[in-house]
């Protein structure tokens, strides 16, 4: 099997007199292609067509992101990281408001005692 016969519409037996077939020299062909493969060009893939593996094109490689899209993951990626600080923050924040309540009340009872005694 050379690696230049092997493109989307290859097919090979899944096994040859009780043997089974050399997967992998379709993978390694399959995962080179895939890793090499320039934008706008199909991706290729294996797929089990009864007996037989057959090499298939699928999706596209994308376009590489613009200095744009880049500038505009990036915000979003910081936001959601301040997002994600701010909630890990929460169960302190929730704690602290919580004992501050607590004093408060104490302090208007104290006050209330003092008012009507």
């Amino acid at each position: 099997m050379e690696e230049a016969t092997i493109r989307p519409g290859y097919t090979v037996p899944t096994e040859t007199d009780g043997t089974p077939a050399d997967y992998s020299a379709i993978e390694a062909a399959v995962n080179a292609h895939n890793q090499n493969a320039q934008p706008g060009e199909a991706y290729w893939g294996i797929r089990l067509c009864g007996a037989e593996y057959e090499v298939y094109e699928y999706g596209e490689v994308p376009q590489p992101p613009t200095a744009e899209e880049l500038a505009a993951q990036e915000k979003a990626h910081r936001e959601a990281q301040q997002r994600q600080e701010v909630l890990d923050k929460l169960p302190e924040t929730l704690e602290a408001l919580k004992n501050e309540n607590e004093m408060l009340k104490q302090c208007l009872l104290e006050m209330s005692e003092t008012v009507y005694a």
